[in-house]
């Protein structure tokens, strides 16, 4: 008969380690052979800008959201949706939450920051479609190693609106989802400074 000792030695401690450290490792080298996107961010742009329709001093808030793909594989842009808890928007004054509804301003994506010809800048981010965000199909590829920016442009009809305000701040939120089930959370609190922004360009 064979009599087995329930012993454990310090070598098979290390080789169980050794085991578990490999399968670790394969399991990452797998993930990295798969897209994955990181989140970055920028500096947020603001500006008063003249509407020479109306002749009116709109603010303009210009948001960039960046996403790189630093897995090895491509990955689309699949929407840009509502968040799961949040408004897309809401407004603060002092430490009261006030509605969208509230205050009148439009939304829409642009590939560029505000440019040095600002009016002229936001007359092309305007006369593209409004932005509202939803779970409409985009499809935007990043390719691996790819850094895929835009930027979010709230423009808010009237500085007057906002002088009425105190310590105006704007709360942004969506989701970006991917074509790699990846869901973002880009939310964002902005104080909207209007001592530097006085006059209209």
């Amino acid at each position: 008969m064979f009599k087995i000792k329930k012993e454990v030695g310090i070598a098979e401690i290390i080789s169980f380690f050794a085991l578990v450290m490999s399968g670790v490792a394969i399991w990452f080298s797998y993930q990295s052979n798969e897209a994955f996107i990181v989140q970055g961010g920028g500096l947020i742009q603001t500006s008063t800008i003249k509407d020479y329709k109306t002749g009116q001093c709109n603010f303009v808030l210009a948001m960039p959201i960046t996403f790189h793909n630093s897995g090895k594989k491509a990955v689309s842009l699949k929407q840009l949706a509502p968040s799961d808890d949040l408004d897309s928007i809401f407004f603060a004054s002092g430490k009261s939450l006030i509605p969208a509804k509230n205050i009148t301003f439009k939304q829409y994506l642009s590939f560029t920051g505000i440019g040095a010809v600002s009016s002229m800048w936001l007359s092309q981010v305007t006369s593209g479609g409004e932005f509202k965000p939803s779970y409409n199909h985009i499809g935007d590829l990043i390719r691996p190693n790819e850094t895929y920016q835009f930027y979010r442009v709230v423009v808010i009809d009237s500085v007057n609106e906002l002088k009425q305000l105190e310590t105006p701040r704007v709360f942004l939120s969506l989701n970006a989802i991917f074509s790699n089930d990846q869901v973002q959370s880009v939310n964002s609190a902005i104080n909207l400074d209007l001592s530097v922004n006085q006059q209209c360009s």
